[in-house]
């Protein structure tokens, strides 16, 4: 497989990027994220595995995680806003270096966070299919992960870990 590393733009910045294209023609792109405080390493066993499966695949930092791409998130309203065009811009980046013989077939997804994005972008991509990995969704009257004392542990660290505008008292209440 092929690596090729890019500098994606989103509206109020930009962050790295990695495409794995894989040895044969593939038929289908997956684009992925990962969850708060985390970055592309978190997922890049997800994108390794599918390219050796002959599928695109495409990893990027969110903007404001310290952990990936070093870049601040000057406005949370931008980030909540905007940040699920990511995945589109990921997508459109790196287009050229796709051979496909017909359109392909899309997968989204992500972890946490990044789950919660994928299913916010995807009207902007229309997939074939969208993998959400631990969002952190529950059940009426079930225990919310962040709500979990050993995440409530490490918030002191985890909010060191992300822009000031992405702090949990904003992002928490907005997921």
């Amino acid at each position: 497989m092929k690596i090729i590393k890019k500098i994606i733009p989103w509206s109020h910045g930009e962050t790295n990027a990695f495409c794995f294209l894989p040895e044969v023609n593939p038929k289908s792109v997956a684009i992925f994220s990962h969850g708060y405080t985390s970055h592309k390493d978190a997922i890049l066993t997800w994108a390794i595995k599918l390219s050796q499966a002959g599928v695109v695949s495409i990893i990027f930092d969110l903007p404001g995680h310290y952990l990936g791409t070093f870049s601040e998130v000057k406005k949370f309203e931008d980030f909540a806003i905007d940040i699920h065009h990511i995945f589109r811009q990921s997508y459109d980046a790196f287009l050229n270096n796709f051979d496909f013989k017909t359109g392909p077939n899309i997968i989204l997804g992500g972890h946490s966070l990044g789950a919660l994005l994928a299913l916010k972008a995807a009207p902007l991509i229309n997939p074939s299919i969208i993998i959400c990995v631990a969002h952190g969704l529950s059940l009426p009257g079930e225990m919310v992960v962040w709500d979990s004392p050993l995440f409530k542990e490490t918030m002191e660290i985890r909010e060191q870990l992300v822009s000031p505008t992405l702090k949990p008292s904003n992002i928490f209440p907005w997921i």
